[in-house]
């Protein structure tokens, strides 16, 4: 017999953190844009960061996991303006900065 499927919906990037990240990208109100950052696109990109690393065994030889986990999440915030929408969905966009960009890291080693 086949194994049965659990439905654990884990979903760390939804619409609700894609309109977060449109709303963040086209507001002018820095008060605003801090409040989204904080509250929904931080902790959205902390769970993407760290599910990424450790789905596909991204670990640069010689480095810590805490260290590869800060450089990436600091990385992909500086990309965070960088959005283009209407070209991709954001968790798109962000997974794959950050699948790249460790794999840049592990081939530079």
């Amino acid at each position: 017999m086949g194994r049965k499927a659990t439905s654990t919906n884990k979903n760390y990037f939804t619409e609700k953190e894609e309109k977060a990240i449109l709303d963040f990208i086209n507001s002018d109100d820095q008060d605003f844009r801090e409040n989204l950052f904080s509250t929904i696109i931080y902790p959205t990109f902390t769970t993407m960061v760290e599910s990424i690393i450790r789905r596909y065994k991204l670990y640069p030889p010689d480095e810590h996991y805490d260290e590869t986990f800060c450089d990436v999440l600091s990385f992909i915030i500086t990309k965070l303006d960088k959005f283009k929408p209407g070209t991709h969905k954001a968790y798109s966009y962000y997974g794959t900065i950050c699948k790249n960009y460790l794999i840049g890291k592990i081939q530079s080693f």
